[in-house]
């Protein structure tokens, strides 16, 4: 119980400092120009421009590169990187759906792909919404779920690049309950190991924690989860019940992160 009581703790600060963060003043919008580089970190500003009609808002590490709360993405991968050991496949999980485990992994995945350490992979592990490719505007009819069921797509079902530098995306694929079936521990790390070799990093999405077991399994095959909590949505027993979930399944928790729109 001692760490998870120290999780909610934290997930409570986190929430404070958020509050402080959103009533910061707006930040000013991002020129047209060309990208550019300061202190190492690509400003993301002309890409933003070019795809702002196709991209959620939330992702603030692309639309408000210079704001509050894209340095907080960059925070947390200084924090994530930071662990030892260094965790170079990470899950990004919610208790339950709606909690924004998806807005979270993009932005974390961008923020992991501005370094320019090498590039980086995210993974939609959500077989029942497949909101990654919305998230980051890319097509691909196969990906991780053909992968896991050995499927005729199988052969088509690589990562493909985004418009954001350094950064691919293995889609989810085919959407619907025949993946799931098929998920057992061990699964994705034996398919990570044969696409994600390349690569620095490697952020993993999986669905809700408290609803769906696999979500625990696939968690289980990677270096660390961050457990996402949404501020003023996510319940603290929904909380504790993924925590001691992920636990129960020998998965590695890093740490919360509190989310608020």
């Amino acid at each position: 119980m001692g760490r998870m009581e120290d999780a909610l703790k934290k997930a409570s600060e986190d929430r404070e400092r958020v509050r402080t963060v959103e009533g910061a003043a707006p930040p000013s919008k991002a020129s047209s120009g060309a990208p550019s580089t300061a202190g190492g970190q690509l400003a993301g500003a002309s890409v933003g421009a070019l795809f702002s009609d196709r991209l959620d808002e939330r992702l603030v590490m692309v639309t408000e590169p210079l704001s509050a709360r894209a340095e907080e993405f960059r925070r947390l991968k200084a924090n994530l990187v930071a662990l030892s050991p260094c965790p170079r496949i990470l899950t990004v999980a919610a208790p339950t759906d709606g909690d924004g485990a998806h807005i979270i992994a993009a932005n974390l995945a961008i923020a992991l792909a501005e370094s320019r350490n090498g590039k980086v992979l995210i993974v939609d592990g959500d077989f029942r919404r497949g909101e990654i490719a919305r998230l980051l505007a890319v097509t691909a009819a196969h990906g991780l779920s053909e992968l896991v069921m050995n499927s005729e797509g199988r052969a088509k079902s690589v990562p493909v690049a985004s418009f954001v530098p350094n950064l691919d995306v293995l889609v989810a694929g085919s959407i619907g309950l025949d993946a799931t079936r098929q998920i057992r521990p061990g699964i994705l790390k034996e398919i990570l190991q044969r696409i994600a070799a390349d690569y620095a990093a490697c952020v993993v999405v999986v669905p809700a924690i408290d609803g769906f077991a696999d979500a625990r399994v696939l968690a289980a095959d990677t270096d660390g989860v961050v457990l996402v909590s949404r501020i003023g949505g996510s319940d603290r027993q929904a909380l504790k019940r993924a925590y001691d979930a992920l636990l129960g399944a020998r998965a590695r928790v890093l740490g919360t992160v509190a989310f608020g729109d």
